[in-house]
């Protein structure tokens, strides 16, 4: 009696984990739950022009080692890390990293935008892309190229409410704005996991970094492209905005496999357009308030979802 009582409670611990996991976490740990109940074999994050496929299980090493490194430097939770980081995998592991401790980074293109912003925001060390960065200039008590930094992560934190970036900005995104962008852009789009997400959009924003993460809750493959030299490839959904569109247009005009996506357009009604691109429809999503944005997507999302395991 007392072993199935036991074994009972073992299951009911469990699945109240799992669903603590699935009611409240961050955006790190989607790749966690991909690797421990879903599929950690299949491809997670794709970048041709800087030669990496890793799968969701190599991706979430990757989170972790740097997670790890970054409290080896001396960055504890709540501390805002300065990059300079584009589009790349760079941006993605840093911000998956800062979500897993619970830290904040601030996006910043230049010295200027730097100085400005570091002003209002309190900036405790930096990660940048290699030595030779802007901000190996800045005068902050650790600094270092995102490549020197490895370590082992200690449990992540699992507060979705937790501030994630300033992105180029001194307001602030938080994990949940994040998450939310990502699970409302799975449903919209009816995403699974066969499918490849071209992210033809800056990662620097919430709705970009989610664009991400909405491949992710659906264990399919985000594609970060070379925008300079855009190759579709086996993407089978883009999410674009429309400083990129003639460029997305003109790749799939040589051949795609896009069955759909998504345009950020400023200006228009959320969600009741579409643009036609090489006979594929893809909605139109227009800038506003968060309300406005957030509510189609979250109700796309709802019944298609939460109904994945």
């Amino acid at each position: 009696m007392w072993c199935l009582q036991a074994t009972s409670k073992r299951l009911a611990s469990r699945a109240w984990a799992v669903s603590s996991i699935r009611a409240n976490t961050t955006i790190a740990e989607t790749v966690y739950y991909r690797c421990n109940y879903h599929n950690k074999e299949a491809v997670a994050l794709v970048s041709a022009h800087e030669e990496v496929e890793w799968s969701y299980g190599e991706l979430w090493k990757r989170i972790s080692s740097l997670a790890g490194g970054l409290k080896s430097m001396g960055f504890s939770q709540g501390d805002v890390i300065a990059n300079d980081f584009q589009n790349g995998v760079g941006t993605v592991l840093l911000q998956l990293a800062a979500s897993h401790n619970g830290m904040k980074i601030m996006t910043v293109a230049n010295e200027g935008e730097f100085n400005e912003l570091s002003k209002v925001v309190p900036v405790k060390g930096a990660v940048m892309t290699n030595s030779s960065s802007f901000l190996s200039k800045a005068s902050l008590p650790m600094k270092a190229s995102i490549e020197d930094i490895q370590g082992k992560a200690s449990e992540g934190v699992t507060n979705r409410n937790l501030e994630l970036a300033y992105y180029n900005t001194a307001e602030v995104s938080t994990n949940r704005e994040v998450y939310l962008n990502g699970a409302g852009m799975a449903g919209l789009l009816e995403i699974k996991a066969a499918d490849t997400i071209c992210i033809a959009t800056s990662i620097n924003k919430a709705l970009g970094i989610g664009s991400v993460v909405s491949g992710f809750v659906r264990n399919a493959a985000v594609l970060i492209p070379d925008m300079a030299n855009l190759d579709l490839g086996d993407s089978t959904l883009v999410i674009t905005d429309e400083d990129a569109l003639h460029t997305v247009r003109e790749a799939a005009s040589q051949g795609s496999k896009l069955r759909g996506g998504v345009v950020m357009k400023g200006g228009d009604d959320v969600l009741l357009a579409t643009e036609d691109i090489a006979g594929v429809q893809l909605r139109i999503l227009g800038s506003g308030s968060e309300a406005e944005i957030m509510r189609p997507l979250t109700d796309a999302c709802k019944d298609t979802y939460y109904s994945f395991k």
